[in-house]
């Protein structure tokens, strides 16, 4: 449904093939609300996608011409969330009584016919609005139509007026039946009489008025200045608005054709094709952030374009969303910033940073469910594998929707070591977490994290083929994602097929040279096809970047043993027990140099 301005600066309403097709346009990860929270019917805010068609579109203009006649969008909360929470819930105010209850609504009201809200696009617009959708207009050209009707003059479906004001409608429709007739002249008389009755009365008003404002020249002078102000400001500001509303229909046109142009560029196959579809996306995304800096829907966009690329400007476009949603005294995006985290610690390997984003989303509201799952994050970064454990089960008691709820248990019970690989998890459970990343799928099956632990999971359960279907989905669905890759050539390993576990690892540490995990494995995947010399470098390049990880010192002492450097490989293991003294490996390490 396109909103069109003529030249009379009439807002006109058309039907089209976008509004028909009733798809909803945002491109977000599954299992999420969709749309411009301002504009948001309620089976958008409770995310009951296939309850969306044209009627949700009748909402959308209802609150279009809502906030053409209040100057203020129809929902009244402060912040994404709340005004999401306050969608669902269908809760809106009447213009009459929102304009009542704020004097300077008031004031503005001398910009429209009459200096009143007509209560024929009233009625149409809280028809419109309605929050049971078989209450509301059934299609977008009835709503049209009534809208037709107000602007010639006839009556509207969903108002009906008083007998004087109806005479006087049909008068001005029909002057030439109506002086033919005596009824009609009745009509007319009785019309001219109402008219006159109501002019008597602001006449009267109006002296009495005047009365008041020649009591005392300078008082007049001071009220008819603060007057002429509000008039310059009321002017300003619905010239401003027109602006804001052209930007914001240039800036959402571009937001299609960006998202289009994005969904292409996740399913092409062919290389060359999937890049020309990134370009014209990044294009059409960025061109919408400039059109309208406001609009937050594109530039979370352009974060999960980026993401899914691994290019690290998704940090900065998911920065930016949270930034948009502090406006107005919103809270923040929680979601925005644990994603950021996500991509920080899969895609980078970057695990203080990834922290610093979990801790940022966990200071947000601590009713949001994604400001939850951040706190959830940071504490599994601390070892709190069971407090990350009670934590995604309060954020599914809050939104039992959500993936990232089955992904965080499911997470803190598949890690069988602290991210600093010193102390064992006390909760390690494969074959449960295995289940959480499962039922997660079963909500989302476009999250390349879930299918990325799954498959870690399952190489601990030895379950090598599952693991490679796992981790190459996990490749598909986010390209960027070096920590799959990484996975990836574990599994690879495991299946005798060292040559391809060696490529993978060699194109890792040329994308983040800064990567232990990269460094570290491509030192094994050298080890495993007989370079020792280059696998012992490389993991101590790892240990470099993070020093004292007992894995690696373990790896390490393993080489040094096969090249007969029984010192060297005596320290390597001695040094991962000062760091996880219950690291059986090491001892086993050092009984076989003993022996």
């Amino acid at each position: 449904v396109n909103s069109i301005e003529t030249d009379s600066h009439m807002r006109k309403v058309e039907d089209s093939a976008a509004g028909a097709s009733s798809v909803p346009s945002a491109l977000s990860m599954e299992g999420t609300v969709a749309g411009t929270p301002a504009y948001m019917a309620p089976e958008q805010a409770l995310g009951e996608i296939s309850r969306i068609d044209q009627q949700t579109d009748v909402f959308a203009l209802g609150a279009i011409l809502y906030e053409i006649l209040v100057l203020r969008p129809p929902y009244t909360a402060k912040g994404g969330t709340n005004v999401i929470e306050q969608a669902a819930r269908g809760e809106l105010t009447d213009p009459f009584e929102r304009v009542a209850g704020d004097e300077q609504l008031r004031e503005r009201l001398v910009r429209l016919p009459g200096g009143k809200i007509p209560p024929e696009l009233a009625a149409v617009a809280m028809h419109a609005l309605a929050k049971r959708k078989e209450d509301r207009y059934a299609t977008v050209r009835s709503m049209k139509d009534d809208v037709e009707n107000y602007i010639a003059g006839r009556p509207v479906s969903v108002h009906s007026d008083f007998i004087t004001v109806r005479m006087a409608k049909w008068v001005r429709r029909h002057p030439t039946l109506s002086m033919s007739s005596g009824a009609a002249a009745l009509v007319l008389l009785l019309a001219t009489a109402s008219i006159m009755f109501i002019v008597a009365q602001a006449r009267q008003e109006a002296i009495k008025q005047q009365e008041q404002l020649v009591a005392t020249s300078q008082q007049a002078e001071q009220e008819a200045e603060k007057r002429a102000k509000a008039e310059s400001d009321l002017k300003q500001a619905a010239i401003a608005r027109e602006a804001a509303l052209e930007k914001r229909a240039e800036a959402v046109a571009l937001y299609r054709e960006g998202t289009e142009q994005a969904q292409r560029a996740r399913q092409m196959s062919d290389s060359d094709v999937r890049k020309e579809a990134r370009k014209a996306a990044e294009s059409a995304l960025k061109q919408a952030t400039v059109a309208d800096e406001t609009y937050v829907d594109p530039v979370f966009a352009l974060a999960q374009l980026l993401h899914f690329f691994g290019d690290r400007q998704a940090l900065d476009y998911y920065s930016r969303t949270n930034q948009l949603m502090t406006a107005d005294g919103g809270r923040g995006d929680a979601r925005a910033l644990v994603y950021a985290g996500n991509f920080a610690r899969d895609v980078l390997g970057e695990l203080t940073l990834a922290e610093q984003y979990f801790r940022q989303a966990a200071e947000l509201d601590p009713n949001d469910p994604h400001a939850i799952i951040g706190q959830g994050m940071l504490a599994i970064s601390r070892g709190e594998f069971e407090r990350a454990v009670e934590l995604a089960i309060q954020a599914r008691e809050r939104d039992e929707t959500l993936w990232e709820s089955w992904y965080l248990q499911g997470y803190a019970l598949g890690s069988e070591l602290t991210p600093d690989d010193r102390t064992l998890n006390p909760i390690y459970d494969p074959e449960r977490a295995e289940e959480l990343f499962t039922e997660g799928v079963a909500r989302s099956n476009r999250q390349s994290e879930i299918y990325a632990e799954r498959g870690l999971v399952r190489i601990n359960l030895e379950r090598f083929g599952d693991a490679e279907d796992d981790l190459r989905r996990a490749i598909e669905l986010a390209p960027g994602n070096t920590t799959s890759r990484i996975n990836l050539s574990i599994v690879l390993r495991y299946l005798k097929r060292s040559e391809e576990a060696l490529q993978i690892t060699e194109q890792a540490v040329k994308d983040v040279p800064g990567s232990y995990h990269a460094w570290s494995n491509y030192g094994m995947a050298l080890f495993h096809v007989g370079r020792d010399d280059e696998a012992a470098a490389a993991i101590a390049k790892s240990l470099t970047l993070q020093p004292g990880r007992p894995i690696a010192h373990q790896n390490l002492a393993r080489i040094y043993t096969k090249m007969g450097k029984y010192e060297e490989a005596r320290t390597q293991a001695k040094k991962a027990l000062e760091a996880e003294p219950k690291y059986f490996m090491a001892w086993v390490s050092i009984a076989h140099i003993d022996e």
